[in-house]
């Protein structure tokens, strides 16, 4: 018994895979530490339907977006010269006149398990986020990645104002 404990204790500390004969009726195990993997996160995008009224343009475009590390972005934004973790695009998203949630519709690769900030905006026109575009609010937005695949909804539920 003292070598299985010793052997996890290695294998904790070395971040190995290693075996162990602790597994149910005898069974060989393998146990795999994951805080190395990086994170993959599968996108969907929330936006509020009561901003849709108030919309020039219909509710539908990519979702420019970015990922910036806790510490590069605050609940107003990124910070000053703050350099994104990834940037990325979704696919066309078409929110009728309802909003709501679409699923799966972006997926990110290749980011360290860590707490980030995921801010953007609905591009209605195919120009960049101009004003009266969906964005996202900063403390809606700030999530946990984990290693391996994650699902994460991004909400948009305020129209840029600039």
């Amino acid at each position: 018994m003292r070598n299985i404990w010793a052997m996890a204790l290695l294998a904790a500390c070395a971040g190995k895979e290693t075996t162990s004969d602790t597994g149910p009726a005898g069974e060989t195990g393998t146990m795999t530490d994951t805080t190395d993997l990086p994170a993959t996160l599968v996108l969907s995008f929330d936006l509020d339907g009561d901003l849709i009224p108030q919309m020039d343009e219909p509710a539908m475009g990519r979702f420019e977006g970015s990922i910036y590390a806790e510490a590069d972005a605050s609940a107003i934004g990124p910070v000053d010269g703050a350099v994104p973790l990834a940037d990325f695009e979704s696919d066309e998203l078409d929110f009728g006149t309802d909003g709501g949630l679409l699923a799966d519709k972006a997926t990110v690769d290749g980011i360290a398990p860590q707490i980030v900030w995921i801010l953007g905006c609905l591009d209605t026109t195919g120009d960049g986020c101009d004003k009266g575009d969906p964005i996202t609010v900063p403390n809606e937005n700030k999530v946990q990645l984990t290693a391996g695949e994650g699902a994460y909804t991004v909400k948009m539920s305020l129209l840029n104002p600039s």
